[in-house]
């Protein structure tokens, strides 16, 4: 178990980062404390995001229309996932057809907003 006190999100999101860029090297993995599978993430420079589109879509179900940077927060502070991660889940989920987004194409901005669909 890895704990880290910060109350600066750029920081954590530094230490995460450091943690992925170390672990893809070294074959690590990680349990992501918000799948409910518990199945470990292998630390990859293009890991598994399935998880983290379940997590995001669930949060999506729970709470309502969120903004991608809500989102991306939540991914780096409920999930062993990068921020940047969250974007490739999003777009699993969009390509999917399991969410909706404000705009019909291009970037993800973070104050899209996306919506789980029915």
């Amino acid at each position: 178990m890895i704990a880290f006190g910060s109350r600066s999100d750029r920081s954590l999101e530094a230490v995460r980062d450091a943690l992925w860029t170390v672990g893809a090297g070294l074959r690590v993995r990680y349990r992501d404390p918000a799948d409910p599978t518990g199945a470990p993430v292998e630390v990859a420079e293009d890991p598994d995001r399935e998880p983290l589109a379940r997590e995001l879509l669930a949060e999506l179900r729970r709470n309502g229309p969120r903004p991608v940077t809500e989102l991306r927060r939540h991914t780096l502070t409920t999930t062993v996932y990068r921020a940047t991660d969250a974007n490739h889940a999003l777009a699993t989920l969009l390509d999917k057809g399991k969410v909706t987004r404000d705009r019909e194409s291009g970037r993800l901005a973070g104050d899209e907003l996306i919506t789980p669909t029915p």
